[in-house]
């Protein structure tokens, strides 16, 4: 996720593009040839972690 960042594949609003989560699995089958990662799979976990991070630094706040 970090290579993305880098690469421009962030919006203006500091979130990902769509297309950052169709990329990461290329990537991640470039590095471990037997990966079965989706983009579907991108998608979801990083949703539950953006969640799991707001909750986070609401209880910090």
């Amino acid at each position: 996720m970090e290579e993305c960042a880098v690469d421009g594949l962030k919006a203006n609003c500091r979130q990902f593009r769509p297309e950052t989560f169709e990329k990461l699995p290329l990537k991640m089958l470039e590095a471990f040839p037997t990966c079965t990662l989706t983009a579907k799979h991108c998608k979801n976990k990083h949703k539950r972690l953006k969640e799991k991070y707001q909750y986070a630094s609401e209880m910090l706040a």
